[in-house]
C-alpha cells in the first residue's frame, strides 16, 4: 500500500502540468491586460487629439464666418417686400422705390427721434440695392439687400423700423434686418424656435438673446457652439 508522501509525490506529479498550464494563463493574461492598458492609452491620445482637432475646426469656421459677416457690415435684408416687374429687373429703379417707400420713413423717423441731424438723400444714404432672385408667382417676394454707405445710417435705420410701412408678401408682413452669413441666419432661426428665450436679437451680425428670469443678455461667441439649452 502506498504511503501518504508517495500519495503527495503522486499527486504533485500529476498537477504538474496543470500548474505549468494555469502559469503560463497567468502570464498570457498579465500581458493582455498590459496591452489593453496600452490600447486605453493610445485611445485616450487619440480621443484628446480628435478633441483638439474638432475645436481647431470650429475655430476655423468661426473665423471664416466672421469674415463673411464683416462683408455684410453694411447690408440689410429687406424681406417680403413686393416690387413692380420694371422694379424687379432695374436697379436703379428698385434703389429709388426702395429709397422712397422704405429708407425716407425711416430716415425720417431716425431725424425726429435725434439719431440723425438731417434726412439724407438717396445717393447719400444707399450705395447698392437689389434683389438676391427673380420674384416667381404665387411665391413670397425673394428678399432686397440694401447696402448703406456707413454704420450710423444702418444703426438709425434699424432703431427706427417701427416707422416701416404695413406692407405683406405671402400674407407675412415685411420687416428689415440685418444681412446674416447662412451659419448665423441658421442658429438665428434655431433659438426663436426653441421659444426658451425671451428676447433675441443681433448686432453687428452677432446673435444675443436673454433668458426667462435673466435681465443681462447673452453673448453666442461661436455659431458653431450653439446654447446649451438647444440641446435640452
Amino acid at each position: 500500500m502506498a504511503t501518504v508522501e508517495q500519495i503527495r509525490e503522486l499527486l504533485r506529479e500529476s498537477l504538474a502540468p496543470i500548474s505549468s498550464d494555469i502559469a503560463e494563463i497567468k502570464t498570457k493574461v498579465e500581458r493582455l491586460h498590459s496591452e489593453i492598458d496600452g490600447v486605453k492609452f493610445d485611445v485616450g491620445v487619440h480621443s484628446d487629439r480628435l478633441t483638439a482637432l474638432e475645436r481647431e475646426v470650429a475655430s476655423l469656421k468661426d473665423a471664416n464666418n466672421a469674415h463673411q459677416q464683416q462683408g455684410r457690415s453694411l447690408t440689410l435684408r429687406l424681406l417680403r417686400y413686393p416690387v413692380g416687374e420694371e422694379e424687379a429687373i432695374d436697379r436703379n429703379a428698385i434703389k429709388r422705390e426702395v429709397y422712397t417707400k422704405i429708407l425716407h420713413p425711416l430716415l425720417a423717423a431716425a431725424k425726429s427721434n435725434k439719431d440723425l441731424t438731417s434726412l439724407p438723400q438717396q445717393a447719400t444714404v444707399m450705395e447698392d440695392c437689389y434683389r438676391v432672385a427673380k420674384p416667381l408667382p404665387d411665391r413670397p417676394a425673394p428678399p432686397v439687400i440694401i447696402r448703406v454707405t456707413s454704420r450710423h445710417f444702418k444703426v438709425a435705420l434699424l432703431r427706427n423700423r417701427a416707422a416701416l410701412p404695413l406692407i405683406e408678401s405671402g400674407g407675412k408682413r415685411m420687416v428689415l434686418v440685418e444681412d446674416l452669413t447662412p451659419a448665423t441666419q441658421r442658429l438665428l432661426v434655431e433659438i426663436i424656435k426653441s421659444k426658451k428665450v425671451t428676447k433675441v436679437w443681433t448686432i453687428d451680425g452677432q446673435i444675443r438673446y436673454t433668458l426667462p428670469g435673466i435681465k443681462d443678455p447673452f453673448v453666442v461667441k461661436s455659431v458653431h457652439n450653439p446654447p446649451d439649452f438647444l440641446s435640452s
